[in-house]
This record gives C-alpha cells, sequence and structure tokens, in this order.
C-alpha cells in the first residue's frame, strides 16, 4: 500500500463573492472592510503563502502553496482542502491541522468576522489511490458529504431545542404581567433564529445540485459513480426533510 498524501477539509456556504475577499486577502494582504493594515500583515505573515492563484474551472477556486509544505484549495462554494505530502501519519496530520487550526482558520475568522463564521469542525481523510486527480476528487466529494450531512444534524438538534421551549410558553396557563415582556423577547431571539436557519436551509439546495453536477462521470469509475450518485440524492431526501420542518 502506497500513502501519498494526507487531506483534511471543511466547508461551509460561501459566494463567488467570498472567494474574492480571500484573493485579496491571500494574495495582497488587502480587505476592502474596515481592518487595521497591521492585523492583516500580522495574519497572513501566520500562514507562510509562497504562492497564489485563482484558478478557473466548474468551479473557481484559490489554489494556496506554503513554505511549510502544506497546499490548499478554497473553492468558491466554500470547500476548503489542505494537502501535505506523506511522511509520517501523526506528525503530518498534527501539522496539517494545527496549519489549519492556529493560522488559516484564524485568519479568515478575520476576515468574515463581520459575518457568518468559518467552520471549526474538520475531516481527516488518508488515500492509497495512486492517481492524485480521482484521490482529491474523492476526497472533496467525501468532505462535502460530511459537512453537508453535519450541518442539517445541527440545523435538526437547534429544531428540537427551539420548538420545545416554544412548547413549554404555550403550554402555561397563567402569564404574569411583569413576564410578559422577557417572552416576548424570547419568542422573538427565536424567530430570529428559525429565519436564519431557513435561508440557510433554502441556500444548501443548491450548493448540493452544483456538486452533483460537477462528479463527472469519466472521473468515477463503475463501482464508485453510482455510490456517489445515491449519496447525493439521501443528502437531496434528508435537506427536503428538514426545510420541511
Amino acid at each position: 500500500m502506497t500513502v501519498k498524501k494526507i487531506y483534511i477539509g471543511g466547508w461551509f456556504q460561501r459566494t463567488t463573492l467570498h472567494l474574492t475577499e480571500m484573493w485579496d486577502f491571500l494574495k495582497y494582504g488587502m480587505s476592502r472592510l474596515d481592518f487595521p493594515p497591521a492585523e492583516l500583515a500580522k495574519a497572513r505573515a501566520l500562514l507562510a503563502i509562497a504562492n497564489v492563484t485563482r484558478e478557473s474551472g466548474p468551479l473557481e477556486y484559490l489554489l494556496v502553496e506554503t513554505s511549510v509544505g502544506i497546499s490548499y484549495r478554497i473553492y468558491e462554494d466554500g470547500l476548503i482542502i489542505l494537502e501535505k505530502d506523506f511522511r509520517s501519519l501523526k506528525e503530518d496530520f498534527a501539522d496539517i491541522k494545527d496549519y489549519y487550526d492556529n493560522k488559516l482558520s484564524k485568519a479568515l475568522s478575520l476576515i468574515f468576522s463581520k459575518g457568518a463564521p468559518v467552520p471549526k469542525e474538520l475531516a481527516s481523510i488518508q488515500t492509497n489511490l495512486r492517481d492524485e486527480t480521482l484521490a482529491r476528487h474523492i476526497i472533496e466529494s467525501q468532505i462535502f458529504f460530511r459537512e453537508f450531512k453535519s450541518q442539517l444534524a445541527r440545523y435538526l438538534a437547534i429544531h428540537r431545542l427551539v420548538w420545545e421551549k416554544i412548547e413549554r410558553i404555550k403550554e402555561r396557563e397563567k402569564i404574569k404581567g411583569n413576564e410578559i415582556d422577557g417572552l416576548r423577547n424570547e419568542l422573538s431571539d427565536y424567530q430570529k433564529t428559525i429565519h436564519l436557519i431557513g435561508a440557510r436551509i433554502d441556500q444548501m439546495d443548491a450548493y448540493l445540485k452544483t456538486r452533483q453536477k460537477l462528479t463527472d462521470l469519466k472521473t468515477m469509475d463503475e463501482y464508485l459513480q453510482p455510490l456517489f450518485q445515491f449519496k447525493f440524492e439521501t443528502l437531496a431526501d434528508t435537506h427536503a426533510y428538514i426545510k420541511h420542518l
């Protein structure tokens, strides 16, 4: 068995507009928002960037090479894949995870601190496939599957929590006058949460369909292709269920 590379990655909804923000920062150390230049320079310096290019394709992505042996791709839909040539599983994973947690994640958290948070959960996958293009395609899809399902699971958990609290309020026979303002504010907060999650869920369908189209028949063998298509279908069914809730 030959292990050539080690990969980790994550996904959170982003767009080509976010990709431009990341390009400005990673390539030039700049931001169109009002961040102090010194703060941007400090965050970028930790990334040990050797080269950054913006690549076109079915999905645009940034290809970043570092001076510490780690490279990564940031796609316009928010998928981030980091890779490192394999030497020692324990040491390589520690190095690449440290880079993500303590350097890249913190830098992107700064850039998007005025918007939605950066994902913190990681997926780690080893590969012994000799075809690197096929390996990367499979790994990207697997990480996307994992992150998409994980996000739906979080929304389901929030749904249960919020509606349990709402039911407890509805079941109360009497409410004291001095409690009304507090309950109104509490229900308003729940409503904002539901609207926010509803908007995110509405967006997820587009990401799923795009990734499914990118599963090129020519890059998958006869065994993997049906499995991947089935996975997309089950995620679509789960998404529809969560959206209905």
